[in-house]
């Protein structure tokens, strides 16, 4: 064991710093994060006060399993509630929320979770722990895959390119954009997508797979969305699950060398942080805010991320650590059988499902319309016709679908009738479908066209949403 630590007054019998209430600490952090990003959704949600309730008590208390279990309820019922219209990576979480509870219920089962001993939290970690990292190298794989097409590919649409000439408009002018800079953009992002997972699954390779995971996780934040300070902040948590006990007991022992101003510590913890330092300060100079919240957010974000960093990278840089522990296997068949949903969930684009919180973020992907853009995975295995049965509006007194005229979008017949089915008050709608011009009328109530205007069943409605679909190449969305 670590004799120096111990002398320095960090117990092995200390569950109090732990890796379990590490991780308890970053995931509620990045849970106020999620909600200062989506405070514009989230402020009317009482689930999402309860989760910023629990969230500030266990950072007050993170050895308190019980925060963390209400803290896991809450924010599966406010991501539930939000569905369809919720990010990824917030379906994402919801995934892993319902895996990690699952973990503290079996162990509520036969302990009380106020009570639970040292050897017994290590047990519950260990359970939950390879589901999360299985999870997310799923997540990062996808991620990578979705993004080999020749939309993606092409600079003059990608989305690579478009959230650089973002962060050139709205952060950094000082960029200089040319045809090396959107090819680098472009390759160097698929390229890291599928690097990071390759090297966190490696135990040797573990440590530089985290550093360039919290490096490109950072600079991708930058980019004026909140939905990526918040999905930044949700990996550097995960990132926790990677680390070893012994690593994470040297963590702790990082920042008491740095509390007692330890020149060793210092000489790589200082520049590190006057590096970032740096870009979070010229990023929020140069950003335009302006007054809501989430936006507010962005400099929160900066610096909190870089304060992570600093921790992370002096840790692994100053110990030089080979991580001892092998990819452990998920054993518990809940687990298992999330496993296997959110990997059915990251297909849906290619049998027909979804689009939409199907991992595709930022990728430039279209399975729409009997065609794909992708490289080699063909849309002839759709389960459904959903994605071939296709709208175009011609004319509405729906703004929404005024909308989708304006921008030259067609959209997914589900998706037109979800509008629709909640539109209120007399509607009209002159639209194509299937090479037939329909008008759909609603007045006082009743319907003309009741196939269109019916309620989609419960399951649909809640997970199943598609991307408006662009008649040309396909453009850069979330």
């Amino acid at each position: 064991m670590l004799p120096s630590l111990l002398t320095q007054g960090i117990s092995k019998k200390d569950y109090t710093k732990d890796s379990l209430s590490l991780f308890c600490s970053l995931w509620a952090t990045a849970s106020i994060f999620h909600l200062v990003a989506f405070s514009d959704i989230f402020i009317f949600s009482p689930f999402a006060w309860g989760t910023g309730i629990c969230s500030v008590l266990l950072l007050l208390r993170p050895n308190n399993l019980l925060f963390f279990a209400l803290l896991l309820i809450t924010s599966i019922i406010k991501t539930f509630l939000w569905l369809p219209y919720g990010p990824n990576h917030l379906l994402f979480e919801m995934f892993l929320n319902i895996g990690i509870l699952s973990a503290l219920i079996k162990a509520g089962v036969a302990n009380n979770l106020l009570t639970i001993n040292p050897e017994q939290r290590k047990s519950v970690y260990e359970v939950f722990v390879p589901f999360v990292r299985v999870e997310v190298i799923i997540l990062y794989l996808f991620a990578g895959i979705h993004k080999l097409n020749s939309d993606f590919l092409n600079p003059g649409i990608s989305c690579a390119t478009f959230m650089l000439n973002g962060i050139r408009d709205n952060v950094w002018p000082i960029i200089s954009i040319n045809s090396f800079s959107e090819y680098a953009s472009i390759y160097g992002t698929v390229f890291v997508e599928f690097l990071i997972p390759i090297l966190l699954f490696i135990r040797r390779t573990r440590t530089i797979g985290l550093t360039v995971g919290l490096i490109f996780h950072y600079i991708l934040s930058i980019y004026p969305h909140q939905g990526l300070f918040s999905f930044s902040i949700l990996i550097f948590a995960i990132y926790s699950t990677f680390l070893s006990e012994e690593t994470v007991q040297r963590l702790y022992f990082c920042l008491k060398a740095l509390k007692h101003r330890d020149v060793s510590y210092l000489k790589v913890f200082i520049p590190i942080t006057l590096i970032w330092t740096f870009i979070a300060t010229a990023a929020i100079y140069s950003h335009h805010f302006s007054l809501p919240i989430k936006y507010l957010g962005f400099g929160a974000w900066y610096y909190t991320g870089g304060i992570l960093i600093s921790f992370y990278l002096t840790t692994l840089i100053k110990e030089r650590l080979i991580h001892k522990k092998n990819f452990s296997a998920v054993k518990c068949p809940v687990l298992m059988l999330l496993i296997l949903l959110i990997t059915f969930n990251g297909i849906c684009p290619y049998i027909g499902l979804k689009t939409e919180t199907s991992f595709s973020m930022f990728s430039n992907l279209r399975t729409e319309g009997s065609k794909t853009n992708h490289f080699f995975i063909p849309t002839k295995y759709h389960l459904t016709n959903w994605q071939e049965d296709l709208v175009e509006i011609e004319d509405s007194n729906l703004p929404v679908l005024q909308k989708y005229k304006q921008g030259n979008n067609l959209i997914t017949f589900i998706e037109f009738r979800r509008i629709v089915s909640n539109a209120k008050g007399d509607i009209y709608v002159k639209y194509l479908r299937k090479g037939k011009k329909q008008l759909l009328i609603v007045r006082n109530g009743i319907s003309n066209q009741l196939e269109a205007t019916e309620q989609l069943p419960f399951l649909i409605k809640k997970f199943v949403r598609f991307r408006p679909i662009d008649k040309g190449l396909c453009l850069c969305k979330h």
